[in-house]
């Protein structure tokens, strides 16, 4: 019998090959995907011109032409807290320009926006896309004084396939510097922390994944010795799976002692759930809210 070397990782959650082939392809299970893309696209699109001076795009936190930021100031004068996000599409699509509408709301609450953007598959494997969220994490924790951030006050978040590439990195991060760990939170949207399921997928297609490469960017499998509070978020009309990422992966995280929750938002499915940002008094919004205000 195949036994994992992670008692909390139930061999592709137990399903099989076709199954997880189905469940996995969100695209096909959500109607009129273009329309909420669309509708990403335009806010973010306004938030940039609403912003002007106050966003600088397209700052550089590597040497790759897709290493870049996107960073969206509040008028706080010093030490405002950071908010970083990275966008999903699956590892291969989608951007960080369509992931700028919710600076409005965070800034106007004194709250800093950065939308990271990383090398995408297949040009790129994964193991650049982890390393270049690492990179990104530790660019923004050192430059933050040069934006008026405070380093000792980062949420890191992302969705989908961003959930697992803010997750890994910052766990990349914090093996090598542990010391780093009470500056940080993260929090997960429909997030992907065990790869093994992806194997059996489309996305294999362009992550070429293998067993070593899952052990090595699961973020189930990486969690530091010292890790931050995890806040992991799942639509209640999302594919089971996902449930199952963020109910293993906090289930992970309360085993070794560290503060995690799983919160269910209902109605929404894998992508109307970024419109939670903008439901006053929920869930998600109050979540960042309330780091935002905390001192």
């Amino acid at each position: 019998m195949n036994v994992h070397p992670h008692a909390e990782r139930p061999i592709a959650h137990g399903l099989s090959r076709r199954q997880l082939s189905s469940d996995y392809d969100v695209e096909s299970t959500v109607p009129d995907l273009p329309g909420y893309m669309r509708t990403f696209i335009e806010r973010s699109d306004l938030v940039r011109k609403n912003f002007q001076e106050k966003c600088k795009l397209d700052i550089a936190y590597g040497p790759l032409n897709a290493q870049k930021l996107d960073l969206y100031q509040t008028a706080a004068s010093s030490k405002a807290p950071i908010l970083v996000f990275f966008h999903g599409g699956a590892w291969k699509g989608s951007n960080k320009e369509c992931r700028a509408f919710p600076a409005q709301l965070f800034c106007a609450s004194g709250a800093i926006w950065i939308s990271v953007e990383y090398p995408l598959a297949p040009d790129h494997a994964i193991d650049m896309q982890a390393e270049s969220a690492e990179m990104a994490l530790r660019w923004i924790h050192d430059n933050a004084a040069s934006f008026s951030g405070d380093q000792h006050r980062i949420l890191v978040m992302g969705h989908s396939a961003g959930a697992h590439l803010a997750s890994i990195g910052l766990f990349r991060l914090l093996n090598k510097n542990p010391e780093l760990a009470t500056n940080f939170e993260l929090l997960t949207i429909s997030g992907v922390f065990d790869l093994e399921p992806m194997m059996f997928t489309k996305v294999n297609d362009w992550l070429r994944l293998n067993p070593q490469l899952i052990l090595q960017h699961s973020p189930i499998c990486s969690i530091p010795a010292k890790s931050p509070p995890l806040h992991a978020f799942v639509g209640g009309d999302e594919p089971d799976v996902f449930m199952r990422q963020s109910l293993d992966m906090t289930g992970a995280y309360a085993k070794r002692g560290f503060a995690s929750r799983l919160t269910t938002l209902p109605g929404r499915n894998h992508f109307s759930v970024l419109e939670e940002f903008d439901v006053q008094s929920g869930p998600l919004q109050s979540a960042v809210l309330e780091f935002i205000r905390r001192t």
